[in-house]
């Protein structure tokens, strides 16, 4: 009797658990926020805070997540529904990017290949380090082989043919473009 009771108890904790209809599923965006279940009629901020004029919130209504810019005054109706994923594509690590200028990555996902050859063990370490930190931000960054071997590779940095191309052509110079540039091998000249 008592194994009974427990799996009842146990049933009705995990269909407690369930998300409902009205619910939301956020799709990731580049900012590490992406799978997270949201209630009907739950606020989330997304970018900036409550009241900070600028920022900006994911909002969920019967299944349906809008983002909305905050004024930075209490108690106003809701503002117009802007588009999520063009609302945070212009603000990355808090830099931001107007996408009418540079051309934002597609999927979020930044292919690169390094020149290892160029650098010391001591550098490579480094740059390794750099990426593993890069890694936390939410964006997704490939080699070359890891873009060709994605079941969406079509899709990913120009067909994995546009790339950053991390070198040390210039010793006396350290340069790269802001963005896709849809060249092929990208400089990044550290």
């Amino acid at each position: 009797m008592r194994v009974f009771a427990l799996a009842v108890a146990f049933v009705a904790a995990v269909d407690a658990f369930k998300p409902d209809s009205n619910s939301c599923v956020t799709e990731e965006a580049g900012l590490g926020l992406g799978g997270e279940y949201m209630h009907h009629k739950q606020a989330k901020y997304v970018i900036g805070e409550p009241y900070a004029a600028g920022s900006y919130y994911r909002y969920c209504f019967k299944g349906k997540l809008t983002c909305h810019r905050d004024a930075g005054i209490a108690d106003l109706p809701m503002p117009k529904a802007e588009n999520c994923s063009e609302v945070l594509q212009k603000r990355k690590l808090g830099y931001f990017v107007d996408p009418q200028h540079t051309a934002l990555w597609p999927h979020q996902t930044l292919c690169y290949g390094i020149k290892r050859d160029d650098f010391s063990d001591s550098e490579n370490k480094i740059i390794d380090d750099g990426l593993t930190y890069l890694r936390t931000t939410g964006l997704t960054f490939l080699t070359l082989d890891e873009c060709k071997a994605a079941p969406n590779a079509d899709k990913l940095c120009g067909g994995c043919v546009d790339y950053v191309h991390v070198n040390k052509k210039d010793p006396n110079r350290c340069s790269a473009r802001v963005g896709w540039a849809k060249i092929g091998p990208q400089p990044l000249n550290l």
